[in-house]
């Protein structure tokens, strides 16, 4: 979650955000920002990799009835897409939102992860351009 402004938007919209972080100075900081923004935001310092059982126990826990809404963005680069899709999959968010790791800068570029997300029931939403091109997908929920 880095600096959890992500986290920070998700609250604002009414969310139960919690973010996971493996860098201790990123927690540190996500946890300060919320703090001086009057938010109550949980922020973790946890290997979602090697600590895949601990947050799994961490979020049955947080969120009895399931979790609404997963958000990974340029994650895969980070986790690994065998990794990634696990967690997906463990999981069960009712939505989940995956965006690539830059795919190129230029049309056409491949459609990374796409045969995993439409093994899974989701769909291309399109393509981001602020940084650099990056591909978005949507597993489960409504347009």
């Amino acid at each position: 979650c880095q600096s959890g402004g992500f986290l920070q938007l998700a609250t604002l919209a009414g969310a139960e955000a919690l973010g996971v972080e493996v860098c201790p100075a990123y927690v540190d900081a996500a946890r300060a920002l919320a703090r001086h923004a009057g938010m109550n935001i949980c922020v973790r310092l946890l290997d979602a990799v090697r600590q895949r059982g601990l947050l799994l126990d961490w979020i049955r826990a947080r969120f009895p009835r399931g979790v609404d809404h997963l958000l990974l963005l340029s994650m895969e680069k980070h986790l690994g897409e065998a990794a990634m899709f696990t967690l997906i999959d463990e999981i069960r968010a009712r939505t989940t939102y995956l965006e690539t790791n830059a795919v190129g800068t230029v049309e056409p570029a491949p459609w990374k992860l796409r045969a995993q997300v439409e093994a899974r029931g989701g769909v291309v939403v399109g393509s981001s351009t602020d940084r650099n091109l990056r591909r978005l997908y949507r597993i489960g929920g409504r347009p």
